[in-house]
C-alpha cells in the first residue's frame, strides 16, 4: 500500500497501527455495510413471509418457522468457513465470495418448488450470509485504529444497515404483496437475490483491511485453518469464546423474540392488513436505529460493557410491559387508532430495548487479536445467532402454543434474553480504552 494511501488518521494510535486516509476509510465502510444491510433483508424477508409461506405449501408456521432457524445453523458453517478465508486470504476476498453465495441460492430460493427444495436453498442461502457479520465488522474496525478512534459510534451507524435491510424487506412486502398475491414471496427472494449480486460487484473492488495487510507484509506467516480455530478455543482465549458465544445468544434471543414474530403477530393475533403490518413494521425499525445508534455512542462514552448492561436491562423492562399489555388482554390494536394502543408503545419499547447490538461488532472485535478476529467474530456471532435468533424463538413458540398462547406470549418471552444479556455482558472485560491487537 502506498503512502498516498494511508496517510492520515486522527486518534490516538499505537505504533502498531497502521495509517488510512479517510477516502480509504469510507470505501471500506461503504463496501462492508451493504452486506449488513443485505444480512438484515434477507432475515427479515422469511419472517415476514412466514403466514403467506405457509399457507402457499400448506403447512406449519411452526414448519417455515424451522426452516428459518436451519438456515442459520448453516450459517455457523459459512462463518467458520469465511471466517478462515478471511484470516488466511483477506477480509476482501472473503466477503466477495460470500456475498456471491449467499445472492445465487437467494435468488434459487425464488423458484423453490416445494416446501423441501425451499429448506436446502435456504440452507445453501444461510452458509453465505454466514459469512458476512464478523468479517465486516473486522475490516471496518481496522480501518479505525486508536483508542479515540470512535468504534463504538460506527458500529452502532453501521448496525443500523441491518434495520434498513429489515425495511427493504417490509417494502419488499408490501409491493409484492399488492402486486403478485400469493407468489409474492418468490418475487421478493427474486429481487433480494438480483441486489446481492449487485452488492457483489461493489465488493469486488473494495480496499483490503490495513491492519491485515501490514501483518500479512511485516512477515507474519498467514495461520492455517486448524491453527486459527486451535487459538480461538484453547486458553487463554476460550473462556474469552464461551462468553462470547453466550452473549450473543442470549442478546439474539433478546431481539429475534420480537422481530421473529412481531410481522406474524400482527397478521394474526391482531388481524390487521398488511398495509398497517408494514407501517407498524416501519415503526419498530425506527425504534431500533435509535437504539443502535444511541448504544454505539454510548459505548464510547462509558464503555462497551456498560453499554450492553444498560440496554439489556431497558430490553427486559420493556419485555416486561409488552406482556402486560398483551397477554392479559389489558392492550389492544386495530387498523384504525393503533399510533395511541400501548401494545404499539410496548412494541416499540422492546424494538429499541434491544439496542445493545449497536456496539456488538466493535466489542467483539477487540477482544480478539487480528491474526483470529473475522474466524472468532463469526464463529461466536452466527452460534449465537443459529441459538438465539433460531432455536429460542421457536422454543418460545411451542411453549407459548403448549400453555394456550399465541404470538404475544413468544414474544414476551424474549424478555428471558434480554435479562440474561445484562447478566453475562458483566462478566466480559472493558476494552474501549484498549487499542486493536
Amino acid at each position: 500500500m502506498s503512502t498516498s494511501e494511508t496517510a492520515g488518521l486522527p486518534g490516538d494510535r499505537t505504533l502498531s497501527d497502521p495509517v488510512v486516509t479517510p477516502g480509504t476509510r469510507r470505501r471500506i465502510v461503504t463496501a462492508a455495510t451493504v452486506g449488513t444491510l443485505l444480512d438484515g433483508a434477507d432475515f427479515a424477508v422469511l419472517l415476514i413471509f412466514l403466514v403467506p409461506i405457509a399457507r402457499y405449501f400448506d403447512v406449519s408456521v411452526l414448519t417455515v418457522t424451522l426452516i428459518h432457524a436451519t438456515s442459520y445453523i448453516a450459517g455457523i458453517a459459512g462463518g467458520i468457513l469465511f471466517g478462515i478465508l478471511a484470516d488466511r486470504r483477506g477480509r476482501r476476498t472473503s466477503l466477495a465470495a460470500a456475498v456471491a453465495v449467499f445472492s445465487l441460492f437467494t435468488l434459487a430460493a425464488a423458484f423453490a418448488p416445494s416446501i423441501w427444495w425451499l429448506l436446502v436453498l435456504r440452507v445453501l442461502a444461510g452458509i453465505g450470509i454466514g459469512g458476512e457479520s464478523g468479517v465486516a465488522f473486522a475490516l471496518i474496525n481496522e480501518s479505525l485504529p486508536g483508542r479515540r478512534g470512535r468504534r463504538g459510534t460506527l458500529s452502532g451507524l453501521v448496525q443500523t444497515m441491518f434495520i434498513f435491510g429489515n425495511v427493504l424487506a417490509l417494502v419488499l412486502f408490501a409491493i409484492t404483496t399488492a402486486t403478485a398475491g400469493p407468489e409474492a414471496w418468490r418475487w421478493a427472494f427474486g429481487l433480494l437475490g438480483v441486489c446481492g449480486l449487485l452488492a457483489f460487484a461493489i465488493r469486488y473492488g473494495m480496499p483490503e483491511s490495513p491492519r491485515w495487510l501490514a501483518q500479512v507484509n511485516g512477515g507474519a506467516a498467514r495461520p492455517s485453518s486448524q491453527e486459527v480455530l486451535a487459538e480461538i478455543l484453547r486458553p487463554p482465549l476460550r473462556s474469552t469464546t464461551a462468553r462470547t458465544a453466550l452473549l450473543m445468544t442470549t442478546a439474539f434471543f433478546g431481539a429475534y423474540a420480537v422481530i421473529t414474530y412481531g410481522p406474524s403477530m400482527w397478521q394474526q393475533s391482531y388481524h390487521l392488513p398488511s398495509g398497517v403490518v408494514a407501517i407498524l413494521g416501519y415503526g419498530g425499525s425506527a425504534a431500533a436505529i435509535l437504539g443502535y445508534v444511541v448504544n454505539g455512542a454510548l459505548s464510547d462514552r462509558v464503555g462497551r460493557r456498560r453499554a450492553f448492561v444498560i440496554f439489556g436491562v431497558l430490553g427486559a423492562l420493556a419485555y416486561a410491559a409488552f406482556g402486560l399489555t398483551t397477554v392479559t388482554g389489558w392492550g389492544t390494536i386495530a387498523a384504525t387508532g393503533y399510533l395511541a394502543s400501548p401494545v404499539f408503545f410496548t412494541f416499540l419499547a422492546a424494538q429499541f430495548g434491544y439496542g445493545y447490538h449497536g456496539s456488538q461488532g466493535v466489542w467483539l472485535s477487540e477482544l480478539y487479536p487480528t491474526k483470529v478476529r473475522a474466524t472468532a467474530q463469526n464463529l461466536v456471532y452466527y452460534v449465537g445467532r443459529a441459538i438465539g435468533a433460531g432455536l429460542a424463538p421457536v422454543a418460545a413458540l411451542s411453549m407459548s402454543q403448549a400453555v394456550g398462547g399465541d404470538f404475544r406470549l413468544a414474544i414476551t418471552l424474549g424478555g428471558i434474553g434480554a435479562a440474561s444479556t445484562a447478566l453475562v455482558a458483566l462478566t466480559l472485560p472493558e476494552t474501549s480504552n484498549k487499542p486493536l491487537a
